[in-house]
């Protein structure tokens, strides 16, 4: 969910205007380290798949988006 100029959204849609420099990765992978994820051993997924493979890109037109 997320709230969106006051209306709080439940379905799932891309922001076909975001792209993958849009996303602070930072912040993703803290988010996956709360889960119990560990993001440090290696190999680890370039961030596009990662990020595609849990759900948070889709692609669109040929290009990721989230």
């Amino acid at each position: 969910m997320y709230n969106a100029f006051g209306f709080v959204v439940t379905e799932e849609q891309a922001i076909t205007a975001a792209e993958v420099g849009d996303i602070d990765l930072d912040s993703f992978r803290k988010y996956l380290q709360r889960l119990g994820l560990d993001t440090d051993e290696e190999p680890q997924p370039g961030a596009s798949d990662d990020l595609f493979n849990r759900g948070v890109l889709t692609e669109h037109d040929g290009s990721m988006n989230r």
